[in-house]
Protein backbone atom coordinates (compact mmCIF):
# COMPACT_ATOMS: atom_id res chain seq x y z
CA UNK A 1 0.00 0.00 0.00
CA UNK A 2 1.73 3.31 -1.07
CA UNK A 3 1.64 5.84 1.38
CA UNK A 4 -0.33 8.12 -0.30
CA UNK A 5 -3.33 6.19 -0.59
CA UNK A 6 -2.96 4.95 3.39
CA UNK A 7 -5.41 7.12 4.37
CA UNK A 8 -7.46 6.63 2.13
CA UNK A 9 -7.33 2.56 2.90
CA UNK A 10 -8.06 3.42 6.40
CA UNK A 11 -11.18 5.54 5.78
CA UNK A 12 -11.98 2.78 3.73
CA UNK A 13 -11.83 0.10 6.42
CA UNK A 14 -13.13 2.55 9.05
CA UNK A 15 -16.59 2.94 6.69
CA UNK A 16 -16.27 -0.68 7.07
CA UNK A 17 -16.65 -0.97 10.22
CA UNK A 18 -18.91 1.91 10.86
CA UNK A 19 -21.43 0.67 8.36
CA UNK A 20 -21.41 -3.02 10.17
CA UNK A 21 -22.19 -1.29 13.21
CA UNK A 22 -24.93 0.73 11.75
CA UNK A 23 -26.90 -2.33 10.26
CA UNK A 24 -26.06 -4.71 13.66
CA UNK A 25 -27.75 -1.62 15.54
CA UNK A 26 -30.67 -2.00 12.81
CA UNK A 27 -30.99 -5.41 12.55
CA UNK A 28 -31.25 -5.84 16.97
CA UNK A 29 -33.57 -2.43 16.79
CA UNK A 30 -35.80 -4.46 13.82
CA UNK A 31 -35.68 -7.74 15.86
CA UNK A 32 -37.12 -6.10 18.77
CA UNK A 33 -39.80 -4.03 17.36
CA UNK A 34 -40.51 -7.27 15.83
CA UNK A 35 -40.92 -8.89 19.04
CA UNK A 36 -43.09 -6.11 20.45
CA UNK A 37 -45.77 -6.41 17.27
CA UNK A 38 -45.70 -10.31 18.25
CA UNK A 39 -46.46 -9.69 21.87
CA UNK A 40 -49.32 -6.81 21.37
CA UNK A 41 -50.74 -9.13 18.28
CA UNK A 42 -53.99 -11.41 19.51
CA UNK A 43 -53.53 -13.70 16.52
CA UNK A 44 -50.91 -16.12 16.91
CA UNK A 45 -47.64 -16.02 14.82
CA UNK A 46 -47.22 -19.22 12.27
CA UNK A 47 -44.66 -21.82 12.81
CA UNK A 48 -44.88 -22.69 9.36
CA UNK A 49 -41.11 -22.98 8.08
CA UNK A 50 -42.05 -20.60 4.87
CA UNK A 51 -43.47 -17.74 6.76
CA UNK A 52 -40.83 -17.91 9.17
CA UNK A 53 -38.29 -17.88 5.89
CA UNK A 54 -39.53 -15.26 4.03
CA UNK A 55 -40.61 -13.02 7.12
CA UNK A 56 -38.69 -9.88 8.35
CA UNK A 57 -37.42 -11.65 11.31
CA UNK A 58 -35.09 -14.43 9.19
CA UNK A 59 -33.56 -11.13 7.03
CA UNK A 60 -32.66 -9.77 10.63
CA UNK A 61 -31.16 -12.72 11.97
CA UNK A 62 -29.17 -13.16 8.73
CA UNK A 63 -28.12 -9.40 8.14
CA UNK A 64 -26.80 -9.45 12.09
CA UNK A 65 -24.95 -12.78 11.39
CA UNK A 66 -23.26 -11.41 8.25
CA UNK A 67 -22.32 -7.93 10.54
CA UNK A 68 -21.01 -9.82 12.72
CA UNK A 69 -19.03 -12.03 11.03
CA UNK A 70 -17.91 -8.98 8.03
CA UNK A 71 -17.75 -6.53 10.58
CA UNK A 72 -15.68 -8.70 12.68
CA UNK A 73 -12.81 -9.17 10.10
CA UNK A 74 -12.72 -5.45 8.93
CA UNK A 75 -12.23 -4.62 12.54
CA UNK A 76 -9.05 -6.90 13.05
CA UNK A 77 -8.07 -5.40 9.45
CA UNK A 78 -8.57 -1.65 11.01
CA UNK A 79 -6.91 -2.85 14.50
CA UNK A 80 -3.92 -4.46 12.70
CA UNK A 81 -3.11 -1.21 10.51
CA UNK A 82 -3.69 1.11 13.46
CA UNK A 83 -1.43 -0.96 15.09
CA UNK A 84 1.20 -0.92 12.32
CA UNK A 85 0.86 3.01 12.20
CA UNK A 86 1.51 3.00 15.78
CA UNK A 87 5.15 1.41 15.26
CA UNK A 88 5.12 3.36 12.05
CA UNK A 89 6.33 0.20 9.89
CA UNK A 90 4.67 -0.37 6.62
CA UNK A 91 2.93 -3.74 6.03
CA UNK A 92 5.36 -4.90 3.90
CA UNK A 93 8.24 -4.02 6.17
CA UNK A 94 6.71 -5.56 9.07
CA UNK A 95 6.13 -8.86 6.82
CA UNK A 96 9.41 -9.11 5.72
CA UNK A 97 10.85 -8.46 9.90
CA UNK A 98 8.39 -11.40 10.95
CA UNK A 99 9.57 -13.85 8.22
Amino acid sequence: MGRRNYVYFLWFVFSIVAQSVNVFISSIIGLHRQRILYENDDVAETTHVGALIGGPRFINWVLLIYTVISGGFAGVLLSFHCKLIYLNVSTNEYLKDRL
